[in-house]
């Protein structure tokens, strides 16, 4: 094999092992989920699921305050330490900066919340809801190091098990929580908040060997530096949700946040699909970075090419089926979510196209960028949502999501080419982009019933995807299918 197409191979795998690991720790619990939501959909109500809905956006909220965009640091300067005592005493610098801060606002928000909640958060109650999210905010940060190392290190299957089994507990919790204690809601989040202090007791295990060096204040400073330049954006980022999701609660009801929440999780497997590629894509794209070769860029512009008609893929068949599984497997409390689950699809989109050319970002170190792009983007979906939450409800604030993560990736996208000159493929990506369009078409004719008219549609409208980029002369299909046959043709050999 020349050295070339070895080097690329060795990419794919890297990429592809990653990103299935990833997903597979994420994206299998998601599955999980996704069928407990029948189960789920039959024992909650609409407004249950808005307290937990409201629940996690406030908890996540909180998570901004108390890691300060330090831990997000790591992935970047881990590069620049080589594995050693350097490195011991800036994960142990980090480690109890997090933990300080951590405490710290956890502390203060349980204190101040239930004065505060009635007046910005309409229709969260303090006790239960409120009191759990701050303790899983709390958890979560506990166990972001670890998952900051575990990323920079590439070691996806080590994450892998983690993520499994965290949503494992999670999971067994939540059925025996909700299903046989019939806790609801907060069940729901007791669950959650027990497979997090599990996960967080395991990060101290991991920890323990890295947390043996000195704290330094100078290791704190170009953190918090690199940090603090993303902390504007991480709050617009946690805060807009919270925000457009306390509108809706206010203008319509909390039973509308919870049908936006069950479309969410329909689209979940997509969503955490997104997440584990950026995850894997992060890293290999600062190596790749790092070489600077014009071959590098090559690869680079392939995947972008790859990716891309794979997310279509995924999201044509989304739209097209996803509305009739929710019409078929839930109760008709639930059938307004068929609809909002297109535009999650949009939304799964732009995370795409941010996911392709926000590293650069990161890479060059030009993250003042970051808030300016975020704060952008939180004007265009709390714009849209105060425009569209009175007559459209649940829909505009779906639209808004989705506005607003569109516009961010376009933004990062028109930053990243002026940083550097990748050789994107614009013609073959315009093509799968039309192509896509073309077969989702057929969402506007499909009846909304969870017949079998909706099902046949669905189906010819996913398969037309392929076919016509196979039609079309679209690369994309063709080496995939040649590194299929490769692969097949060496694990075939004895």
């Amino acid at each position: 094999m020349p050295a070339g197409s070895a080097r690329q191979h060795t990419y794919v795998r890297r990429l592809v092992g990653s990103t299935f690991n990833y997903g597979l720790g994420k994206f299998a619990p998601k599955i999980i989920r996704f069928l407990l939501t029948f189960v789920f959909t039959r024992i909650l109500s609409p407004e249950q699921y808005g307290f937990i809905d409201l629940s996690s956006k406030f908890g996540d909220f909180l998570t901004t305050p108390m890691k300060l965009g330090v831990p997000g640091a790591i992935t970047r300067f881990y590069f620049d330490f080589s594995e050693g005592p350097s490195l011991k005493d800036y994960v142990t610098t980090v480690a109890w900066f997090v933990g300080l801060c951590t405490m710290t606002v956890g502390l203060v928000a349980l204190v101040i919340s239930p004065w505060l909640l009635g007046h910005f958060i309409p229709g969260l109650p303090y006790l239960p809801f409120a009191v759990l999210a701050i303790v899983s905010a709390m958890l979560v940060c506990m166990t972001e190091l670890q998952e900051r190392l575990v990323q920079a290190r590439e070691q996806s299957g080590y994450a892998a098990r983690l993520y499994l089994g965290r949503a494992s507990i999670a999971i067994v919790l939540a059925v025996l929580f909700v299903a046989g204690f019939r806790w609801g809601a907060a069940g729901m989040l007791g669950a959650e908040v027990v497979s997090y202090l599990a996960l967080a007791l395991l990060a101290i295990r991991y920890l323990r060997p890295e947390v043996s060096g000195r704290f330094r204040l100078p290791m704190l400073r170009s953190s918090l530096a690199y940090g603090m330049a993303m902390l504007p954006g991480d709050f617009a980022g946690s805060l807009t949700p919270l925000v457009t999701q306390a509108i809706l609660a206010d203008a319509q009801s909390v039973s509308a946040v919870g049908m936006l929440g069950v479309a969410g999780r329909f689209a979940q497997p997509l969503i955490i699909l997104a997440y584990a590629f950026q995850t894997a894509f992060n890293p290999i794209y600062f190596s790749i970075r790092k070489e600077a070769t014009p071959g590098g860029m090559q690869r680079l512009a392939v995947t972008a090419r790859n990716v891309w008609a794979l997310a279509i893929f995924g999201g044509v068949g989304t739209a097209l089926l996803g509305p009739w599984v929710i019409v078929l497997m839930t109760p008709s409390s639930f059938h307004a979510a068929g609809p909002l689950l297109p535009i999650y699809v949009v939304f799964f989109l732009g995370m795409v196209i941010q996911s392709l050319f926000a590293p650069e970002i990161y890479y060059s170190k030009q993250t003042w960028w970051v808030p300016v792009v975020a704060y952008s983007g939180s004007a265009v979906n709390i714009a849209v949502t105060v425009l569209t939450v009175h007559r459209f409800g649940a829909t505009g604030v779906a639209w808004a999501m989705a506005s607003e993560r569109v516009a961010t990736a376009l933004i990062f996208a028109v930053i990243s080419m002026r940083l550097v000159m990748i050789p994107h493929q614009w013609f073959n990506l315009a093509r799968i982009t039309l192509c896509g369009a073309a077969a989702a078409a057929a969402v506007f004719w499909i009846p909304r019933n969870g017949g079998i008219a909706e099902l046949g549609i669905g189906t010819l409208g996913i398969a037309a995807f392929p076919i016509v980029l196979w039609m079309t002369g679209d690369p994309s299909i063709r080496e995939g299918l040649h590194l299929a046959r490769r692969i097949w043709a060496r694990e075939s050999q004895p």
